[in-house]
């Protein structure tokens, strides 16, 4: 018996096996919950579809941005904020987009949107732990510097990040707990599949 949730599982067996595969990754993708207790199980989804083809991949989360955004708005930001910190996957993506009906195009773009604002913002004194005492005149920390995660807060409801700052020198001058969409994982090597 198929899962009234999943109106795409009832498509014809006859049908190409790209659709087929489009559809398939459709339905898993929402499968993804924000209410879910073990995101453990979340993360092995999304690598488990990770593992499809990027272009399916990507067309079916622009397919099925109406539904993910309501249903798991965390999830599909945590899907963007990957498909941005890959060059490949944020070209592909930009084409698929290009190629998409307005409503979902418009939905990735104010995800995106929200995304790059929650990125830009700089983090307010208040919300800041100052080391060394030169930088007491600051009255925020920019956006776009660069500093390290030393601890992970997993008790409240959403994962936050104890991340400290320091100079080239490695001195520390400014710790802040930050949550995940303020965070833009940087890679120094490059992965080559």
């Amino acid at each position: 018996m198929c899962d009234s949730r999943f109106p795409i599982a009832d498509a014809p067996l006859s049908l190409p096996r790209e659709l087929t595969l489009h559809a398939q990754t459709m339905r898993s993708l929402l499968i993804l919950d924000d209410e879910c207790e073990h995101h453990e199980v979340m993360y092995g989804l999304i690598h488990f579809l990770e593992s499809f083809d990027e272009n399916a991949q990507l067309q079916a989360l622009v397919d099925v941005a109406p539904q993910l955004i309501v249903r798991a708005p965390d999830w599909t930001k945590i899907l963007h904020y990957r498909i941005l910190n890959d060059d490949p996957s944020r070209a592909l993506h930009k084409e698929v987009l290009q190629s998409a009906n307005s409503e979902n195009r418009e939905i990735a773009y104010q995800l995106l949107k929200e995304i790059a604002a929650a990125i830009i913002n700089p983090v307010p004194i208040e919300r800041l732990t100052l080391v060394e005492s030169d930088y007491t005149s600051i009255r925020n920390l920019p956006a776009g510097q660069v500093g390290t995660i030393v601890e992970v807060y997993e008790e409240t409801e959403y994962c936050q990040y104890l991340v400290e700052f320091a100079d080239r020198q490695g001195r520390e001058y400014a710790m802040a707990t930050l949550k995940e969409e303020e965070l833009l994982v940087l890679h120094y090597e490059l992965t080559v599949a």
